[in-house]
This record gives structure tokens, C-alpha cells and sequence, in this order.
């Protein structure tokens, strides 16, 4: 026999302080370019708050899960043993899988897949999907230190107008934050990106993660109530009593 001690604990609420404590000191900044700095981490830390939530509360779903199944009764040693070991292995599998699980689309998957409900409500449904969408996009290039980089040309082929090339994570937010009207121009105009990292533009990412964290909060509360272990027990004896 072996004794497994598990020791977990999730970091999203440093990083919620972290975020209030950055917001406490931005007050006072009047340098704009320790601002955007600011800013930039405020928005970085807001997606890694969303995934730390997530991951915590998937492996918590799961949990209950293996709670509920864990009910089920075998008389046979045999057919309780392979039960059992099936599940362990379930188990592990399916935590690992969360705690390698990043990108808010691959989150979206899992809650899929641990629902009882042939539809689920998923997060794709939260009124500012594309904004959290985006918010990843934009912590992915900035955790990683990208340089912004535009191209711009005036040629014969062009018929005498500048055509841009700006592509990929802040294109993506610009363009984002445009058609919101967050920003009133463009990378390739201004020459800097500080235009995408204002307090109003960030106030607006953090805003959408506390309301996405609500929305998950209401499916993850639906989901752990939908099936109580009294219910399948309640099931378990009348399969019995039946045959």
C-alpha cells in the first residue's frame, strides 16, 4: 500500500495583488515610458490570472468527478481493481493535461469535455470573447520580449500610396482596438506601439478579464452542482434493486 501527499497551490492570487499594486503606483507615474511599462505588465499578469483561475478550477471539476465515480461499488475484487486503476490512470492523464493546457481556445476544449451536458455553456460564449482572445495574443508576444516590426512601401505597384506590412500579435490587438476605438491611429503612422499599452486601453483588458473570470465562475458553480454523489449512489441502488 502507498501513501500519496499532494501539495498544490495556485499563484493567481499573487498576481491579482500584484495587478492592484501596480494600478496604486501608476497613479502617481507621470514618465510615459515607465507607464507603458506599467501597463504592459498589468496586461500580462491579467491573462496569466485568467489561466491560473482556469487551471485551478478544471483540476477542481476533475476532483469532483472522480468524487462522484469513485461511488460506484463492485462486489467483484477483480472488476473493482480494474475499475479503480482505469480511473487512477484517467485521472492522472486528464491533470496532466490541464497543467500542460495553455492558450484560452485549448481551455475552452477541456471544459467541453468535463461537462455532463451534450452543450455546455463554454466560454466562447462570453460577450468579450474576442477581446480575451486578443489579451492572449498580446501577453504571448510581450512574455517573450518581441520587437515590433512594420514594413512600408511606396512603389509603382503600389499606384503611388504607402502600403503597410504589419503583421501578427500587435497587429492583431491594433486592429482590435480600432475597430473598439480605443487607439485613434496605427503603428506605422506613429513609428511607436505605446499607443496600445494607454491606461484606457488597459483598463479595458483588465475590465473584460474580472468580468470573463465571473462569467467561468458561473459555468464552473453549474458544473459542480449538476451531479451530486448522493444522486449517483441514489442511482447505483436502484440499478440494484432492479435486476
Amino acid at each position: 500500500m502507498a501513501v500519496h501527499f499532494i501539495i498544490k497551490q495556485p499563484i493567481a492570487d499573487y498576481q491579482g495583488d500584484h495587478i492592484d499594486f501596480l494600478y496604486e503606483h501608476r497613479k502617481g507615474i507621470k514618465n510615459s515610458d515607465i507607464r507603458t511599462g506599467i501597463n504592459i505588465s498589468i496586461i500580462i499578469h491579467s491573462a496569466c490570472c485568467i489561466e491560473g483561475f482556469l487551471e485551478y478550477n478544471l483540476t477542481k471539476l476533475l476532483y469532483k468527478r472522480k468524487e462522484i465515480i469513485n461511488k460506484v461499488t463492485f462486489e467483484d475484487f477483480s472488476k473493482r481493481r480494474i475499475f479503480h486503476s482505469f480511473l487512477n490512470k484517467l485521472e492522472m492523464d486528464l491533470e496532466a493535461k490541464i497543467s500542460k493546457t495553455t492558450g484560452i481556445d485549448n481551455f475552452n476544449s477541456l471544459i467541453d469535455l468535463f461537462s455532463y451536458r451534450n452543450n455546455p455553456v463554454n466560454f466562447k460564449q462570453f460577450k468579450h470573447w474576442e477581446g480575451i482572445t486578443v489579451l492572449f495574443q498580446l501577453r504571448n508576444v510581450l512574455a517573450h520580449g518581441r520587437q515590433v516590426s512594420a514594413k512600408r512601401v511606396i512603389a509603382y505597384f503600389t499606384q503611388g500610396a504607402w502600403e503597410d506590412d504589419f503583421v501578427g500579435g500587435y497587429r492583431k490587438a491594433e486592429s482590435y482596438l480600432l475597430k473598439k476605438n480605443l487607439v485613434k491611429h496605427n503603428f506605422t503612422e506613429a513609428e511607436k506601439i505605446n499607443h496600445i499599452f494607454t491606461n484606457k486601453v488597459t483598463d479595458h483588458f483588465f475590465s473584460i478579464t474580472r468580468q470573463f473570470i465571473k462569467f467561468a465562475e458561473n459555468i464552473f458553480e453549474t458544473e459542480m452542482n449538476e451531479s451530486k454523489v448522493e444522486m449517483i449512489v441514489k442511482e447505483e441502488f436502484l440499478t440494484k434493486s432492479s435486476t
